[in-house]
């Protein structure tokens, strides 16, 4: 509590504002919900209504009758020279002061006029007896057996702060994508938000509601891998009460803590899915160039678990790199020396391309055992190297390159054209001759870029084409 002494002009509209307030006292009053016996709202009702004698209540036990009389002794006194500030959820407040009631009280009757402020005349009694208020600028309710406000005060409150929303199924909604959370207050009432909500939802809402304990009347759910980890970081909960982060963030933070409690546990985590067998999991990737079952080893190994975003075989790689990179490697290409495995540079599916290309230019060098018997069969066999090992635009362009003046060679390179269909705009490179015996080539040759398996075997059937 702060005090200080305000202007004469101040402190004049400060009585005036007073003064107003009892013309009908019973203003301050919110409608109880559970009205009956014993009600301390309909208690302080008759109160009000019996006499107008309010200064007596000035040293009254009760912190909203002693709030009463000690405001009611402030007019009779015309005057209120010291002015205190106290911090309240709801904001910063001014009051006037002249005796011992609960500061908090006072601000909140002395300012019966604001729709959020008003509620604290009753905050010793939410404090004492678990009363609550609920207070928005349509409603001003009460409970003093445990009732909840209901749902159409809840939309009046985000109605009054701008806030979009629908209801299915008696769940208010605010947002419509991403990962989400429940906020569920203690009479039932549900509020799905989603991950793409511009605010702060529940920092907006308490502001509305006095009770002795919010933490208590409101609890934080979310469906993100909740079969697995329910709990929700409590940092991250006070931080999100008290209006320091946003609804975006607190989803996140959820889940990222069950995200780490997940993987903490051992368990492995693809976006919103959860497995808690490696099986299972390694049978979500797919990525060709890669068998799932190369990955069984190196994930049990890991020891621990894993989370990636999307079924990402680049990703899982790099996490199970170091340690089985290179084991990969060699169950994939198992005749590849070792040496070649350690000179691999780049990232594990670039490492992997790079093994793939040595491995099939190792296995294509042997399977062209078969010994060039002329400088024409050696362009013939460099050109189906090329073929085998780079693929189609690769050899197209070398067996140009390494063209000779040998109309053989050139018809050779012509019948290559042909058999894989790329002669057009090159007719003009190759005179009718050339382009006759290529013709006569291209079927054999054909046979040959099919199964590399083979060309020892058949590539002979082209000596009485090729001197």
């Amino acid at each position: 509590m702060k005090l200080k002494v305000g202007s004469k002009e101040k402190e004049r509209k400060f009585l005036q504002h007073l003064n107003k307030y009892f013309e009908d006292p019973a203003s301050i009053l919110p409608d109880c919900m559970d009205k009956g016996f014993l009600c301390p709202f309909e208690s302080y009702r008759k109160k009000i209504d019996a006499t107008g004698n309010y200064e007596k209540y000035s040293r009254s036990a009760d912190q909203f009758l002693s709030a009463l009389g000690e405001t009611k002794k402030i007019i009779e006194s015309d005057s209120a020279p010291i002015l205190g500030f106290i911090t309240t959820p709801y904001g910063n407040v001014e009051y006037a002061k002249r005796g011992n009631a609960d500061p908090a009280v006072l601000a909140g009757l002395q300012h019966y006029d604001n729709e959020i402020w008003r509620m604290l005349a009753f905050s010793s009694l939410a404090k004492s007896k678990k009363a609550r208020v609920y207070s928005s600028r349509n409603f001003y309710l009460a409970s003093c057996k445990n009732s909840g406000p209901g749902i159409e005060f809840f939309q009046d409150v985000f109605e009054e702060h701008g806030i979009q929303h629908s209801v299915s199924d008696g769940i208010i909604e605010i947002g419509d994508s991403g990962k989400s959370m429940v906020v569920t207050h203690f009479s039932g009432q549900a509020v799905r938000i989603y991950e793409n909500s511009q605010g702060s939802t529940l920092h907006i809402l308490i502001r509305h509601f006095l009770t002795k304990d919010y933490y208590s009347d409101f609890s934080i759910s979310s469906d993100y891998l909740e079969d697995f980890v329910k709990t929700v970081p409590e940092d991250a909960t006070a931080s999100y009460f008290n209006g320091k982060i946003d609804d975006r963030q607190m989803i996140k933070k959820i889940a990222r803590h069950r995200i780490d409690e997940a993987v903490g546990q051992g368990m492995y985590v693809i976006g919103d899915m959860c497995y808690t067998d490696s099986d299972e999991f390694i049978s979500q990737f797919t990525d060709d160039a890669i068998s799932p079952e190369l990955l069984r080893d190196p994930v049990e190994e890991y020891g621990k678990g894993i989370y990636l975003e999307t079924g990402s075989t680049r990703k899982l790689l790099e996490i199970l790199w170091q340690k089985s990179g290179d084991r990969i490697i060699k169950k994939m290409f198992p005749d590849m020396d070792d040496g070649k495995i350690k000179s691999l540079k780049g990232s594990p599916m670039d490492r992997i391309e790079s093994a793939r290309k040595l491995y099939n230019s190792d296995e294509i060098e042997s399977s062209f055992d078969v010994e060039p018997w002329s400088k024409n069969a050696q362009y013939l066999v460099d050109l189906l190297k090329k073929y085998h090992k780079e693929g189609k635009d690769n050899a197209i362009r070398e067996g140009e390159r390494m063209l000779t003046n040998s109309p053989i060679v050139k018809a050779i390179y012509y019948g290559f054209l042909e058999s894989v269909g790329e002669t057009e705009n090159k007719e003009w490179m190759f005179t009718p001759n050339e382009i006759d015996l290529g013709t006569k080539m291209k079927d054999l040759i054909r046979e040959l870029l099919t199964n590399v398996s083979e060309v020892n075997e058949k590539i002979v059937n082209l000596k009485s084409y090729i001197p």
